[in-house]
């Protein structure tokens, strides 16, 4: 179930909120934990019924399997126990997720005519299946489970962050349940005014902002093998799609932590304004932390790890050890990343762009090169995060090299009308193959007013200047595992900072109705899909 749908929004969310604070105030632990499951199952079943049961088979096998764990008290025999359960999750995970770009790919590589099945994507497999890995994980090493089952499907289903993460970890989270059922019987209402803003926040980036994004995107994407875009064309659908993923995952993870503090739960922070990112190391640490947590945890430092062990035992010299200790750990992270996006070499490219921005930026500080300047810095990795976006968003391969040959300037050299005036004073044959029409995306394609490139630009310029949900909640401590009250505070992010007063509940109100008033068309948010 959407949470931009008005079903969820006047029945699901209030029914459920209602009767898990009645639970709550009974201080019934178990019917508690029971009725958040099962209303979580049915809010994920909403769409489609036939995954509830992958995903309580899921719940079962891995609970069960980590008792196993406990139970194996040889050492030797526990690791091998382990694989076979980590195998378990990633077959089926592989197995509807990667079916189909397997035999795709088999197909075309030995020239075959394999028939491809028509096999449904679970909605965030890959969001549950690596919350459990860590979790079976973290039970191999430290040899106890110490939850009863209904507590640990309550940690997996919790409907805010089921479908889209921020991927949570049980240590962060079951301890948060305990402590929440264990407190004063009463209503929260401080984390229910935090919870409300920052849904309506979310909401509003979601509806308002980034499905009116989408079409200056899409018209350009889904026509460009067809139709090359011209220079600015593309670049304006880049930056529009950008805007678009930026304002729709930002959206979600604001409305998931605002969803989680109306129950009293405070989730992890998954975005942190990342087009603030000053270099790729920067970026990662700012956009979908929890799944850089994840990859940094479980495959990232155990590859270096073993690669910094093999580099002492032999005398190697500084390049080849920065190859074998950084730049391979990087790239096969950031391979298995984009993989992890999407079943599709388009996804891979997308890592690997990543990968190489990473290790570029590793190799530049291991080598004590200067500083670039903050802008230059800024600008860098901004661009390399747009033509990584381009692989993330074309419908194929022949798609994005259309769209960044584009970007290049290799097709059509079309500039905005406002820019003719300039014509004069560039060379004749120059100026002879130039063309002032606005924004002219492609053959066949409307063109834009220049008041959309504006647009654009204040829409980044926002991104850029204003602070983001967190930082304006931050004498509330809005999520877990971070103290914002640390910081510094500027004068624009003092006067922007969240008070319960009249004037906070006016705005709020003000965006919620906005929202409403472009609710017609629900639309899923882009990291469902994953």
């Amino acid at each position: 179930m959407l949470f931009n749908s008005p079903h969820f929004l006047f029945l699901v969310l209030p029914v459920t909120l209602l009767v898990y604070h009645r639970l709550l105030g009974c201080g019934w632990h178990l019917a508690t934990m029971v009725w958040i499951t099962l209303t979580s199952l049915f809010m994920y079943g909403w769409m489609e019924p036939s995954f509830v049961p992958i995903l309580v088979a899921s719940v079962v096998g891995n609970y069960g399997g980590a008792h196993l764990l406990v139970g194996v008290a040889a050492p030797r025999l526990r690791r091998p126990l382990l694989g076979v359960l980590i195998g378990a999750n990633l077959a089926a995970l592989g197995y509807y997720k990667y079916t189909g770009f397997f035999l795709v790919t088999l197909n075309q590589v030995a020239e075959l005519s394999l028939p491809i099945p028509a096999i449904l994507l679970p909605l965030g497999i890959s969001f549950f299946t690596f919350q459990q890995l860590a979790f079976l994980v973290d039970v191999a090493n430290r040899g106890a489970v110490g939850y009863r089952f209904w507590d640990y499907a309550t940690f997996v289903t919790f409907f805010p962050q089921l479908i889209a993460g921020p991927i949570v970890h049980h240590a962060e989270m079951l301890p948060q349940f305990e402590r929440r059922l264990a407190a004063a019987r009463r209503i929260p209402w401080q984390h229910l005014a935090v919870g409300l803003t920052y849904f309506v926040i979310g909401l509003f980036k979601k509806v308002v902002i980034a499905d009116h994004l989408a079409p200056l995107a899409s018209a350009v994407f889904d026509a460009a093998p067809g139709s090359p875009p011209s220079l600015a064309g593309a670049w304006v659908a880049v930056l529009a799609y950008a805007l678009q993923l930026y304002f729709d995952f930002s959206g979600y993870s604001d409305m998931a932590v605002g969803l989680g503090r109306l129950f009293g739960i405070r989730l992890p922070l998954n975005f942190d304004s990342p087009f603030k990112a000053v270099g790729m190391i920067d970026f990662w640490k700012r956009w979908h932390l929890t799944m850089t947590r994840f990859f940094t945890d479980y495959l990232h430092l155990p590859l270096t790890l073993r690669r910094v062990r093999e580099a002492m035992r032999r005398e190697r010299g500084a390049v080849a050890t920065f190859l074998s200790t950084s730049a391979f750990p990087i790239m096969a992270t950031f391979l298995l990343s984009g993989l992890w996006h999407g079943a599709g070499w388009n996804f891979v490219l997308f890592g690997a762009v990543h990968g190489l921005g990473l290790t570029i930026n590793h190799a530049w500080r291991s080598a004590r090169l200067p500083k670039l300047p903050r802008g230059a810095a800024w600008l860098a990795t901004f661009i390399t995060v747009l033509i990584s976006f381009v692989f993330f968003r074309a419908p194929s391969l022949e798609a994005a090299w259309v769209m960044l040959r584009a970007m290049a300037g290799l097709t059509t050299l079309s500039l905005p009308a406002a820019l003719s005036p300039l014509s004069g004073f560039l060379p004749a044959s120059l100026a002879d193959h130039l063309v002032f029409q606005g924004i002219f995306f492609g053959s066949g394609l409307p063109t834009a007013d220049t008041r959309v490139v504006y647009l654009l630009l204040g829409i980044l310029a926002a991104c850029l200047i204003l602070p983001n949900c967190a930082e304006i909640m931050r004498r509330y401590q809005p999520v877990v595992d971070r103290d914002f009250r640390a910081r510094n505070p500027g004068r624009l992010l003092r006067l922007c900072s969240f008070q319960p007063n009249a004037a906070w509940g006016g705005f709020v109100t003000i965006l919620f109705l906005v929202s409403l008033y472009f609710l017609n068309d629900e639309s899923a948010f882009i990291y469902f899909q994953f």
